[in-house]
């Protein structure tokens, strides 16, 4: 089977031209190579693209990590420096009834000169103090606010039963004003140092939701990745993109298997394969999630293999037209000496000049230039012999023409004399004596249309005169083409079948004959138009078919055909049009002068 497979393909290769089987050597040589080197790339590429995802997206986590552990570190340890505070418990446990307004509004001073000094607009919003109802800068609004307004909160009940701890709150849990930006806050209760068990007040810092989302965001090195903070109830605190966070949010079986993972994981989420890191934030209870869709990395893949494949590509085409370049060089030259030789077929002889290369084409050139010559002398040869032909065939055809016609003249004018019409005697004679001159005309082949013309006036004047002027005859020809040589007697013998076939056919015998000119693209047509009986359709037909020259069988259409064929190719001739009891009309067709075929020579070069 194999060695089948391999002679098929042998077959085939050998029946190839000579260029496509250079093409085709080039195409494999360039192919096999570029696959070759494809499959290996490709492979290579993607593990190198993997490994680099892996190292950005590493990278990626633990900086954005970072950042996040210190940036609230630095809250917390802002939290516990107000804690920690003895000033603020201090004011707080003042009793209400002993406290002048006058120390309020000192000590509410003292207190948001305090709190403000923590808020940088960087890492703090704002820092407030919830204070107990009935002091009067309870409801200053601005750094300090009333306790008794947070008790029904959410986010106050979840802080309630851990006395001394922080809390961290996402945005949806606290109430802010229409123009302020969402935050989130960290918490605390501050203590009465002498009584542990009393609540004075609460501290709470808030911090720019915006500014976190943001830093996280920086986590996602690939386009498509997700990361967000969830705290330990599997709340939603920040997100880089809230919509792929209805698509890859983790179930809690996930973020429980995966939390703390030194390195991404692989899992599935929903049927599809990511990529997974999650790690706690120390002194809180937020983990710090990214997922990753593997499909992102593979899509990275797959672009970097589809760049290469189109510089591949690219380069290939550039290889194949070099090729192909490279094959018409060496294929050029033969193909022209095929051409050449294929018009020799058709009987063009044109030599090939040679570009002087002393290869194989170049003696096959100088091999056939020497054919060439050969043949071409041989055909001069026939063609002289031809020509010699060619001549004897024209003058036998001419002498063909209408013998009988000089006997019928020469009839009329026996009976004229008898009857001593003198003057009609000398004008046949006159007129016999001018269609001869210009029949005979000194042995030419040739003669100008206007010696035509009135050769086929002389004609016409003596059958006025034989059949007593029963004919009218007119000549329209264009003054242009008066000069130009035709074939002489082409047109007399069509006027003698219009009078005799045509117009003597008629009851009354008398017409009118006309010649006019006209020109078709590269042709003059001389148009013979008689009012004459008209040849019916059939015979009409049979005769634009070549059956039959004329509606009578006179041999004089046949010669003049014959004669003009001759002349000038089969591409020229005679054509009828008639209408039966009206007259006929018969175009000749003659090519123009300048348009007259002449055999050329040339060379053709490499």
């Amino acid at each position: 089977m194999k060695y089948s497979h391999l002679a098929n393909f042998l077959s085939f290769f050998l029946n190839l031209k000579l260029k496509q089987k250079l093409l085709l050597s080039y195409v494999i040589l360039i192919l096999v190579p570029f696959v070759a080197f494809y499959q290996i790339f490709n492979r290579q590429i993607s593990s190198i693209i993997m490994d680099n995802t892996n190292y950005s997206a590493e990278r990626g986590f633990e900086q954005t990590y970072d950042y996040l552990s210190n940036r609230l570190n630095y809250i917390i340890r802002v939290a516990n420096v107000i804690y920690n505070d003895e000033t603020i418990p201090e004011i707080l446990s003042k009793k209400i009834d002993t406290y002048p307004i006058s120390d309020q509004i000192e000590d509410m001073g003292s207190l948001t000169k305090y709190l403000k000094s923590f808020e940088d607009g960087v890492n703090i919003e704002k820092v407030r103090l919830y204070v107990p109802a009935g002091l009067v800068y309870s409801h200053e609004n601005v750094n300090l606010f009333c306790f008794d307004e947070i008790e029904t909160t959410e986010w106050y009940l979840r802080m309630y039963s851990d006395t001394f701890k922080l809390k961290f709150h996402p945005s949806h849990l606290l109430l802010h004003e229409e123009n302020d930006p969402e935050v989130l806050s960290v918490s605390r209760f501050i203590i009465n140092s002498n009584n542990y068990k009393e609540r004075l007040g609460v501290i709470r810092i808030d911090f720019n939701k915006k500014d976190f989302e943001q830093v996280i965001d920086n986590a996602n090195t690939i386009e498509g990745g997700l990361t967000y903070l969830q705290n330990s109830l599997d709340e939603i605190v920040a997100a880089s993109d809230n919509q792929l966070l209805n698509q890859y949010r983790l179930p809690s079986k996930i973020i429980a298997s995966t939390t703390n993972n030194t390195n991404f994981r692989h899992t599935f989420l929903n049927s599809e394969k990511v990529m997974v890191r999650i790690k706690l934030i120390p002194n809180t209870d937020w983990k710090m999630v990214t997922v990753i869709p593997e499909k992102l990395i593979t899509n990275k893949i797959s672009s970097s293999m589809k760049q290469l494949l189109m510089i591949m590509l690219v380069i290939s085409l550039i290889a194949y037209i070099l090729a192909y370049s490279i094959a018409h060089f060496m294929v050029k030259r033969i193909y022209i000496l095929k051409n050449q030789m294929n018009k020799v077929h058709k009987g063009i002889l044109e030599p090939l000049v040679n570009t002087g290369s002393n290869d194989e084409i170049g003696e096959l050139i100088i091999d056939y230039n020497y054919m060439i010559s050969r043949i071409k002398q041989l055909m001069e040869k026939q063609y002289h012999s031809g020509q010699r032909l060619k001549t004897a065939e024209l003058k036998a055809l001419q002498a063909q023409i209408n013998p009988h016609f000089l006997y019928n003249t020469l009839e009329l004018i026996n009976r004229l004399s008898k009857k001593n019409k003198v003057c009609e005697v000398e004008e046949v004679i006159h007129s016999l004596a001018k269609y001869y001159k210009l029949n005979l005309s000194r042995g030419d082949d040739f003669i100008t249309l206007r010696d035509e013309l009135e050769h086929v006036s002389a004609y016409v004047s003596i059958q006025n005169v034989r059949f007593k002027n029963k004919f009218t005859f007119e000549v329209d020809v264009d003054e242009q083409f008066l000069d130009m040589l035709v074939p002489k007697t082409i047109l007399q013998p069509i006027v003698e079948n219009s009078v005799i076939h045509g117009i003597l056919e008629k009851d009354d015998g008398e017409g009118i004959i006309r010649i006019f000119s006209s020109v078709e693209g590269n042709n003059l047509i001389l148009s013979i138009q008689d009012n004459g009986k008209g040849v019916p359709e059939d015979i009409l037909a049979k005769i634009n078919y070549g059956q039959i020259t004329n509606n009578k069988g006179s041999y004089g259409i046949t010669n003049v055909v014959e004669r003009i064929k001759l002349t000038y190719g089969n591409a020229y001739g005679l054509e009828y049009s008639s209408k039966y009891n009206e007259g006929t009309t018969v175009r000749m067709k003659l090519p123009l002068p300048e348009n007259k075929a002449n055999k050329q020579s040339g060379l053709s070069t490499l």
